[in-house]
């Protein structure tokens, strides 16, 4: 269970920084979010620590509010649910495989396009703006 929390948290990083950067760029504290969404603040540090993952309904809710794109925030989450889930097992990537062969993607690598990344890049570039920006 320790490996599994290890490599949540190396593999989440980027998906709670940008909830972090998008917190901050809202100009909101944990207490404001937890507020926000109805929960306690302490599960806010520990969704941005890595220490706890939120709920599918709580990475809509953060998504909406804290103005991230939805699709790429799902994304994360889906992803590590489906690490938490293999768990370094020894058929997780056949079984991947099967996986989207019966969702009808042949070769999964094709799938990753420019524009989805320049996107992703347009986001941390406006992400960046307000951070930089001076305050009024």
């Amino acid at each position: 269970m320790k490996k599994v929390l290890q490599n949540l948290k190396s593999v989440f990083v980027k998906e709670r920084r940008r909830t972090t950067i998008g917190r901050q760029a809202q100009q909101l504290k944990t207490v404001d979010v937890a507020r926000l969404l109805a929960i306690d603040t302490a599960l806010i540090s520990k969704f941005e620590s890595g220490a706890r993952m939120p709920t599918y309904i709580q990475v809509l809710k953060l998504s909406e509010l804290l103005k991230i794109d939805q699709k790429l925030l799902e994304t994360a989450w889906l992803k590590e649910r489906i690490l938490l889930l293999v768990d370094n097992s020894e058929v997780a990537i056949d079984s991947l495989q099967a996986a989207l062969k019966q969702l009808g993607v042949e070769n999964p690598s094709e799938e990753l396009s420019a524009p989805s990344i320049q996107k992703l890049m347009a986001e941390m570039e406006t992400l960046k703006s307000i951070l930089t920006a001076p305050k009024k």
